[in-house]
C-alpha cells in the first residue's frame, strides 16, 4: 500500500511540472512581445521631439559643418592660421586681463590707406626734317666757247629736291588728353567707424573718427579702414575690433537704401562665442548706415547670401538695421 501511494505521488507530481512550465513559458512570450512595443512607442517618441525641435536641430547641424569646413580652411593657411585660440586670445578677455592687471599695452597699428598712383606720359615729338639734294647732270658739248652762257642749251642743269615733312600725330594726342581729363580726382573726408570699448563689467560701441581718402566710393574706403582695426590711442583705453583678423572687402554697393557688403571667408572666422559675433556685426551695421541712404546692411561671404553666421546660428539671411541689435 505505501508503495502505491508513493507511486501515486510521483505520478500526480509529473503531470503538475508540465503545467508550470506552460505557465512560465507564457509569461517569457508575454515579455518578449511587449519589448518590440515599447521599442515603437520609444522610436514614435524621439519622431515627435525631432519633429518639434527641428529648425534648431537644422542650424546645430548647419553650424556643425560650417565650423568643420572652416576649420579645414584655417588648418590649411599659414603659420598664423595655425595658432591656437584660447580665451586669452579673445579680445574682450584680453582687455578684462588688462584692466586687472592694471598695465597698459600699447600696440601700434597702420592703417592702410589707397595709394594716389600718378603716371606721367611724355610724349615726344619728332622734329620736321627737311633734306634738300642737290643733283648737277653735266652735259658734253662740242662747242668752241669756253665760256658757257647761262641761256644757252649747250650746258643742262637738274636740281632735284627732296622734302621729308613727319606730322604729329592728332590721335595719339588727343587720346592722352582724354586720358588725362577722365582720372577721377582723389577725395578726402572724415568717417566714423565703430569699436568696442571693454570695461570690467560691460562692453559697448564707440565711434572713432578716420580720414578717407577715396574717388567715387566712400563706403568702400570707410568699410576698409574699419577693417584695419584700432590704432595705439584706442588699444589703450581698451577698445578692440570683434571683426577676424585678415578679413577683406571684395565689394560694396547700395540699392534700395540697403548696402550689400561681400567679405572674404575669414569674416566667419570668429570662435570667441555669441556675443563677439553680435558686436562684430555692430561694427560693420553701425559704421555703414552713418551714410545717408544707407538704413540696412546685406551681409554677403564670397557674394553669397547665408541664412547664419557663428556657431551661435546668429541670423544673416535678412537685411540687418540698428534696431535689429536693440535686445542684445
Amino acid at each position: 500500500m505505501a508503495a502505491k501511494q508513493t507511486t501515486k505521488k510521483q505520478t500526480a507530481g509529473k503531470g503538475r511540472t508540465p503545467k508550470k512550465t506552460n505557465a512560465k513559458k507564457k509569461q517569457e512570450e508575454k515579455k518578449r512581445s511587449v519589448i518590440p512595443f515599447l521599442l515603437i512607442i520609444i522610436l514614435l517618441l524621439l519622431g515627435v521631439i525631432a519633429y518639434a525641435y527641428r529648425d534648431k536641430l537644422e542650424v546645430l547641424l548647419t553650424s556643425g559643418i560650417t565650423y568643420l569646413n572652416n576649420r579645414d580652411k584655417t588648418e590649411k593657411k599659414d603659420n598664423k592660421s595655425n595658432k591656437k585660440h584660447s580665451d586669452n586670445d579673445n579680445p574682450l578677455q584680453k582687455a578684462i586681463n588688462k584692466l586687472e592687471k592694471k598695465t597698459t599695452t600699447t600696440t601700434t597699428t597702420t592703417v592702410r590707406r589707397p595709394a594716389v598712383t600718378t603716371t606721367t606720359t611724355t610724349i615726344r615729338h619728332k622734329s620736321t626734317t627737311t633734306t634738300t639734294v642737290k643733283k648737277f647732270v653735266p652735259v658734253t658739248t662740242t662747242t668752241t666757247t669756253v665760256r658757257p652762257r647761262p641761256t644757252t642749251t649747250t650746258s643742262t642743269t637738274t636740281t632735284t629736291t627732296t622734302t621729308t615733312t613727319v606730322r604729329r600725330s592728332a590721335v595719339t594726342t588727343t587720346t592722352v588728353r582724354a586720358a588725362n581729363a577722365a582720372k577721377p580726382a582723389v577725395k578726402t573726408r572724415t568717417s566714423k567707424v565703430y569699436f568696442t570699448r571693454v570695461t570690467m563689467d560691460d562692453a559697448y560701441l564707440v565711434e572713432a573718427n578716420r580720414e578717407v581718402h577715396y574717388t567715387d566710393s566712400p563706403l568702400t574706403e570707410t568699410i576698409k579702414v574699419l577693417l584695419a582695426g584700432t590704432n595705439a590711442a584706442e588699444d589703450a583705453k581698451y577698445i578692440v575690433t570683434n571683426i577676424p583678423d585678415n578679413t577683406r572687402l571684395l565689394s560694396a554697393r547700395i540699392a534700395n537704401n540697403t548696402a550689400y557688403l561681400d567679405f572674404s571667408d575669414e569674416f566667419e572666422n570668429n570662435f570667441y562665442g555669441r556675443e563677439s559675433t553680435l558686436y562684430q556685426l555692430k561694427q560693420i551695421v553701425y559704421t555703414a548706415t552713418e551714410f545717408n541712404g544707407v538704413d540696412a546692411v546685406q551681409i554677403l561671404i564670397n557674394g553669397t547670401k547665408k541664412d547664419y553666421l557663428g556657431g551661435e546660428g546668429i541670423l544673416i539671411g535678412e537685411p540687418l538695421r540698428r534696431h535689429d541689435f536693440d535686445s542684445h
